[in-house]
């Protein structure tokens, strides 16, 4: 009976980890390079405000790096915190309608990559 659970676990354990390697990667929409803003049609002063949101990210997350009195732990979170105040400030700087043109680009590239699957 041992030896059957055993089979059985390692079986499952085979077909489980051959499932995951199957699955292709997520596309990522590259929304902070100058192509994809292109394509969004932002405007200068947006182009601007996404450049100045980018470069205030890098120096503050290189401060955190630096941070010799935070743990690996601590810094992880606190870049986490970074990246999702850089988030939503983005899409403030964004227009309603940029903003649903990415929603529909995420769902389009979300069922592109559930039908090549």
């Amino acid at each position: 009976m041992k030896r059957f659970f055993v089979t059985a676990s390692l079986a499952m354990g085979l077909l489980m980890s051959a499932y995951a390697q199957d699955q292709k990667p997520a596309v990522k929409i590259p929304y902070y390079s100058q192509e994809f803003l292109d394509e969004l049609k932002a405007t200068p002063e947006q182009k601007a405000a996404i450049n100045k949101l980018m470069d205030d990210f890098k120096a503050e997350s290189k401060k955190v790096k630096a941070n010799t009195a935070l743990s690996e732990d601590e810094k992880k979170a606190e870049i986490a915190k970074l990246t999702k105040d850089r988030t939503a400030a983005y899409y403030k700087v964004l227009n309603e309608e940029q903003n649903q043109y990415i929603k529909t680009k995420r769902k389009q590239l979300a069922t592109e990559a559930t039908q090549t699957n």
